[in-house]
């Protein structure tokens, strides 16, 4: 028995070492929390990360380890076993921090921004799991995903901050490399395309040794020109008889040309170097010290005018827009750049969190649709958007309406108190009628379920769009189970009604709900699948 658990343990061991390790976005579960090898398989991959010494390689297991452990949260979510989700979650969340953290200690930039990238791209939708998760978990589960939520989110805040990092410190050292060259064309003689013909290095690494080399030829030419343009000094007693006043002047001023960028030339025989000072003076440099002599005919200086910086204005949430009604609220949103956004949503005194992504996508007009909401509650919502290495967020909160006394729901099946579908997936009409005071009335929002896997239909009517479940087809009918959808002015019988079509999943008793305005009824119906 001990060598059977000793080679178990061996084969183990050497499928977690030798296993593939490239980062994938998705990772499929493979053994559960609870099974006796889970222990195992966690274990070993703890000593495969403690003895990988190399950040890299460290993220991408701790990334891959952490999409394993969200699989296998997403797997037990419904098997109501709360400490099977949380053991699941937790690893989820350790391995999460660990990539960000060991990810952000890669020298190499290009490979770190990679790894930057993948995590912020991938924690978008691992939060989408999250929330789903959530939503199926019981109650003394939701601490711990709502706990990892949070740590995915700062996970990804973390890597679009470091990229915006290394991408500001990139664009700082292409900058100076530009200067430099700029200062080795406005005093080079060669033709400029010879000056930097070499490709634009682009990491990190690349620029600050070009920067180094730019710096040492820009030295080394001034200095070599310093010693060319600097005459030796003669002794009195070589100085002819003959020189006139005018010359020993012009010999014995000294004059320094100055440049923008801060190179100097310092002349003491101006009028023998008169070429030169003349060519400098034409690359704009200017006098700083001493007088030029007659004879140096010295152009006009043209005002090169330093070019005003394009100001990029940074990423804002210009308006929100709440409407809500009494278990719905409609969420309308702007921001002055395309923006992928999404809201992270609570009510008072739950510490759960929902994610609903803008049904816009990529935009700058960005809507949510939020539906089963509590009557009569405050709601705090986060509304979080991304363009590029920017990041914003902007918090408020909102509160249903309150439920109405003397409301009540009736459901209706036509027909009868069955739902026969025939295998063609033909449907059964559902009617919801809402009172006020024994009165029937409107309603702009009547959500149904059903508790089977069966699918409602709802139509648009008069520009009224149904919402949840499946988008609209090109008839604007929309399918799926809760869905939400209106009364319409008149029914058959003249009477305000909301319509619906439902096709249970299998035969058997069904129960199905209405929500209107907060008041919730139920019905029991009979589904039958049959041949005819």
């Amino acid at each position: 028995m001990k060598k059977l658990s000793f080679l178990i343990s061996l084969l183990l061991l050497t499928a977690v070492f030798t296993a593939p390790l490239s980062v994938s976005a998705a990772q499929n579960a493979g053994i559960k929390p609870g099974s006796f090898f889970y222990g195992f398989v966690t274990t070993f991959e703890k000593v495969n990360l403690f003895f990988t010494f190399n950040p890299e390689k460290k993220a991408e297991k701790a990334f891959k380890y952490a999409e394993k452990r969200l699989a296998e949260a997403e797997a037990v979510a419904g098997d109501e076993n709360p400490d099977a989700v949380k053991t699941a979650i937790s690893g989820y969340e350790k391995n999460i921090v660990l990539a960000a953290e060991a990810s952000k200690k890669v020298k190499d930039e290009t490979k770190a921004e990679n790894l930057l990238n993948l995590i912020a791209k991938n924690t978008s939708k691992h939060q989408e799991i999250l929330s789903d998760v959530l939503s199926q978990v019981p109650d003394e589960a939701k601490e711990a995903i709502t706990k990892a939520l949070e740590a995915s989110r700062k996970g990804q805040e973390e890597a679009i901050k470091k990229i915006a990092e290394l991408k500001q410190e990139v664009a700082g050292l292409k900058q100076e490399v530009a200067e430099l060259k700029k200062q080795q064309r406005a005093s080079s003689t060669a033709p400029a395309q010879n000056i930097g013909a070499q490709s634009q290095p682009t990491s990190i690494k690349e620029l600050k040794k070009e920067i180094e080399g730019l710096k040492k030829q820009a030295a080394e030419k001034e200095e070599r020109e310093k010693q060319a343009i600097t005459p030796a000094t003669l002794a009195p007693s070589s100085i002819p008889a003959t020189t006139s006043q005018t010359e020993t002047k012009a010999k014995g001023q000294t004059v320094t040309l100055t440049n923008s960028f801060g190179i100097s030339y310092t002349f003491e025989d101006p009028m023998i170097n008169q070429q030169r000072i003349r060519d400098l003076i034409n690359i704009g440099f200017v006098v700083t010290k001493g007088e030029l002599p007659e004879g140096i005919i010295i152009k006009p200086n043209i005002e090169v005018s330093t070019p005003t910086p394009i100001l990029v204005e940074p990423l804002k949430i210009v308006s929100v827009n709440i409407s809500s009604t009494f278990n719905t609220m409609a969420f309308e949103w702007t921001t002055n750049k395309l923006t992928q956004s999404k809201i992270f949503l609570s009510s008072t005194g739950d510490t759960s969190l929902t994610v609903h992504q803008s049904e816009s996508g990529l935009s700058t007009r960005h809507i949510a649709h939020i539906y089963n909401l509590n009557g009569n509650t405050t709601y705090l919502y986060e509304i979080e958007t991304v363009a590029d290495t920017e990041i914003i967020k902007k918090q408020g909160s909102f509160s249903t309406k309150q439920v109405k006394e003397n409301a009540q729901v009736k459901i209706v099946v036509i027909g009868g108190s069955g739902c026969n579908v025939n295998v063609d997936r033909r449907y059964c009409n559902i009617e919801v009628y809402y009172f006020e005071n024994n009165e029937r009335t409107n309603a702009n929002s009547v959500t149904i379920s059903a508790d089977d896997n069966g699918v409602f239909g709802c139509h648009s009517y008069n520009n009224l769009q149904c919402g949840g479940g499946e988008p609209t087809d090109t008839s604007g009918t929309r399918q799926g189970n809760p869905i939400t959808g209106f009364t319409r002015p008149g029914g058959s019988d003249g009477q305000p009604v909301a319509y619906f079509t439902y096709i249970p999943s299998a035969s058997g008793t069904r129960t199905l709900t209405a929500i209107v305005n907060g008041v919730i009824n139920t019905i029991t119906v009979m589904g039958q699948i049959t041949d005819q």
